[in-house]
């Protein structure tokens, strides 16, 4: 190996470790610009305050420098913020105790629903029952109705019986069985039928009453429009009771 061979490697070596030499300089220097941009940034953070600080810095400024109508205000902008925040907490409280309460307001609407349900069973059976009674009241009314109508038939049935009575006992017919007297009914049917002389006794006294007059007669039928009177056949006039004895 020569002398320049070596000269030139020794050349190379020097200017590597100068260009080292400068980039550590660069280095040094950035680093150092770095700390001081940092450190500068550290301080003004420090000396800076936040901004709740500053807000309240601001609003006790703005209280001792301002006047007496300023601070009302003040007063008055700072008392509808407490009321505001207390309504706010007050309504989240209540919020909160109806998201509590909404298991225990299903429950009872469930418990309401099935009482509802029941109830509204009943309900239909008792509008049953009370169309049934309507029924049977009607019902009724149209028996007593009825019975009453048959009472009134009975008492007009009796005041007939007793109007032949009467006209029966005005004929000498008293002491017939059908009255209360004499034989049975049966033997005076027998009587009826087996004795002639009943009926003759019976015939006079059946004469005995006053026939109309031909005046009377006359007078009727021309009244009736010149009509001669109906008169019953023999054979289809019921034959008339033999007199009681």
């Amino acid at each position: 190996m020569t002398l320049t061979a070596l000269l030139c490697s020794d050349d190379v070596p020097e200017q590597s470790q100068q260009g080292d030499d400068r980039d550590m300089m660069q280095e040094d220097e950035n680093t150092t610009a770095e700390g001081a941009s940092t450190g500068q940034n550290n301080s003004s953070n420090s000396s800076s305050p936040s901004k709740t600080d500053a807000k309240m810095l601001d609003y006790f400024m703005e209280f001792s420098n301002s006047s007496d109508e300023n601070r009302k205000k003040l007063t008055r902008k700072v008392k509808h913020r407490i009321n505001n925040k207390r309504h706010r907490q007050r309504k989240q409280i209540e919020l909160d105790q109806l998201r509590r309460d909404v298991p225990d307001l299903e429950d009872q609407l469930g418990v309401l629903q099935t009482k509802h349900n029941e109830r509204r069973s009943t309900t239909a059976q008792r509008s049953l029952w009370h169309h049934l009674t309507t029924v049977e009241k009607k019902k009724l009314d149209a028996a007593v109705e009825e019975r009453d109508l048959l009472q009134k038939t009975i008492k007009a049935h009796d005041v007939l019986v007793k109007l032949y009575e009467t006209q029966l006992e005005k004929n000498g017919f008293a002491d017939c069985p059908w009255n209360g007297g004499g034989a049975s009914s049966t033997t005076v049917v027998v009587d009826h039928l087996d004795s002639k002389p009943a009926l003759s006794s019976y015939q006079p006294s059946m004469s005995s009453q006053q026939a109309p007059s031909p005046r009377r007669a006359r007078s009727g039928a021309s009244k009736d429009g010149g009509r001669r009177p109906r008169t019953c056949r023999s054979d289809t006039r019921p034959s008339a009771p033999p007199p009681c004895t």
